[in-house]
Formats: C-alpha cells, structure tokens, sequence
C-alpha cells in the first residue's frame, strides 16, 4: 500500500462520503489519518483521495427491530435512516451498499430537507425474491447515481429501471496485498478448488465434471449434493480464518468457477482472490466472465451448463504447467494494474466527483 502523493493531497475539492453497509464494517476513523492500516482497503485509499468517509452500521438488536438476521432487512434500519437524516447533512453523498440501506433514506430524505446525493453500489438485478424486486422497483429510479461492478448490470438496469440517475462500473476488489502469489503458483500435487455459496454456483455440473475425472477437488461451501459424493471430492464447510482461508488458494493446483448465468455478479469475490493469488482459473461464461477475464491469456472460459467442456479445460490445465503459470501470471498482473484496492477507490472518487458538480 501506498501513503498519500502530493498529488494526492492537492485534490481541488475535499468530498465527504457516507456508507450505509448492511453489515458491521471493520473501519476506524484512524484509517483517515493516512499511516497505513492493517487491512488494505478502499476506504484508507478514499482518504488518500481527499474523501473524508464515515460508516454508519447498523442498529445492534434488539433496537434495530427489523434485525431478523438476514442482511437486506438489518440494512433497512429505521433508526440508522434517521441518525443520516438528522446527523449526516453535511455530507456531499451517502452511499448505500446494497439497495435495502439507503431506501428509507430516499423515502423520507424530502420531509427532511436532506440535500446530499444518495447513490447504490452495487445491486442483485435479476433475484428472485419478491421482497427484493419491491425494494428494487420502489428504490433504483430514486437513487441519484448507481455504481455497479458489471456491464450486464449496468445494462439490465438501464434496460428494465426508469433511473432518474446515471449508472456507472467501478468494477471490483480484493485485498491484493493478502491475497497475494505464493511461491509457487500452481503445486503439481495440488487439487482443483471451487470456492462460493450464492445462487451463481453450478455445483451439479461441476460434480458431474468430477465424476469422470482422477483428480482431486476440494469444494467450499455449504452446498451438498442429494446423493453419494464420489471418493475425489472433499466438501469444507466450517468458517475459516483468513489465512487458512487463503492457504486453500495456496495449495490449489487449479481453481474453478461453475457458474450459471445471472445477472448480479456472482462468483465476483472468489474469481478476484484467485486472480490476486495468480491461480490458473476455468470458468463458466457469465455476467462476470467477459469484463473480467480475457479467454486464454488470464483465464479460460467454458460455456455454463457444460460439464464435459469444465472437466475437458481442467484436465488440460491440470496437465500444462506453463500454461497454467502464464495464466495465472497474467491474472495477478491484470489484478494490479486494473483491480487494485486503490484503483476502485479512484473509480468512486471520480463517480462522486461527477455526482456533485
């Protein structure tokens, strides 16, 4: 991580920026101070910037009542709309992350004369829940600008939304400097890893590709399949500390996304560590495949549903060392010059900076 440039400190305008997360953020006012923190994150890089930040959690139970453990109805939170409302006015914008934390906020955000912009980062388009969609047609034409990690979602909101606001891609992160290569990058003795638990994960054609394959596969989630589990599998679903968490990435020969097409961009998380980590990656075409990966030169991209075309491209990355080096090399490398930590910060800086004129 880097301190602060002059370049940095001579931003002709100092923004304020308030975050509305749906869940506790680990994020202390010291990391304003520009000493760098333990975690690299896109906040202490927003201060670099010349954005003062604050995060509002939400309201601990049992005050915040709509707390029912569920991320979208904690992020609602009466109580937290009202301390933005009243406390929060001389902010230039509050950002909700996810679509629940800022709709109260927009709803009442007239009664109170509240003059700061209200934008979304990011959003589920495409979810089946119905209290979500009713969230989503009740909010989306209601946020001042929309900051999204994908085109496909970009493109279904402009398509299916009437938004009174622009949409943008900030694209996406990871703490490049945790997940970082080891020394070597793809162990010959190493198994194939799939990593993930929302609704974008294609576990059943990757068990299929399984099947028919010698190899071992090391699966994270909480997913199970209904029948047997083939001998070559290992399911891990207990929480894991960062760094065994990471040494999972470290000790995998190939990671693998099995992904079905949505619109929201699942698999974004694991497909971003495994590129930090400078893995060989497979993976499914989907909403994140194309804006993130480049077929052959930092990935290798598979139609989704195909379980002979996953196993056919693990197996012949399992059995190319050079090739699952470059690959693998590449990714880090388009990691730290198009992802990084500070590159979204600048990615927000610049969308706020444009919000406010």
């Amino acid at each position: 991580m880097n301190p602060a440039t002059p370049a940095d400190s001579a931003n002709p305008r100092p923004l304020k920026a308030v975050f509305l997360p749906p869940n506790a953020w680990a994020a202390e006012d010291s990391d304003q101070m520009l000493s760098e923190p333990a975690v690299n994150t896109s906040l202490y890089h927003l201060a670099t910037l010349g954005v003062k930040w604050k995060v509002v959690t939400p309201t601990p139970r049992p005050w915040n009542l709509l707390d029912r453990g569920n991320p979208f109805w904690r992020g609602l939170d009466p109580i937290r709309a009202l301390r933005v409302l009243l406390g929060q006015r001389d902010a230039d914008v509050v950002i909700s992350v996810f679509e629940g934390s800022g709709l109260l906020v927009l709803l009442l955000r007239r009664l109170f004369f509240f003059k700061p912009k209200v934008l979304l980062w990011d959003a589920s388009p495409g979810n089946p829940w119905r209290v979500l969609q009713w969230a989503q047609k009740l909010g989306l034409p209601r946020y001042d600008g929309l900051m999204m990690l994908t085109r496909s979602q970009k493109d279904y909101l402009e398509k299916h939304y009437k938004l009174s606001g622009p949409v943008t891609c900030i694209g996406y992160n990871v703490d490049e400097a945790l997940f970082s290569p080891a020394t070597d990058l793809s162990p010959e003795d190493g198994y194939v890893l799939a990593v993930g638990d929302d609704l974008s994960r294609d576990y059943p054609t990757l068990l299929a590709a399984a099947k028919e394959s010698t190899l071992p596969f090391v699966i994270k989630s909480r997913w199970r399949p209904d029948g047997p589990v083939p001998d070559n599998i290992t399911f891990i679903s207990g929480r894991l500390d960062d760094n065994a968490f990471r040494d999972l990435y470290v000790n995998a020969k190939v990671v693998v996304l099995p992904l079905t097409p949505v619109v929201s961009a699942g698999g974004i998380t694991s497909l971003f560590e495994a590129m930090a980590m400078g893995k060989p990656i497979v993976l499914s075409r989907s909403s994140i495949s194309d804006d993130f990966i480049t077929h052959e030169h930092d990935g290798v991209i598979v139609e989704p549903h195909d379980a002979a075309a996953l196993g056919h491209a693990i197996h012949k990355l399992a059995a190319d060392r050079e090739t699952r080096l470059r690959l693998g090399s590449n990714a880090r490398q388009r990691i730290e010059q198009q992802h990084s930590t500070r590159q979204l910060a600048v990615n927000i800086r610049q969308f706020i900076e444009q919000m406010v004129k």
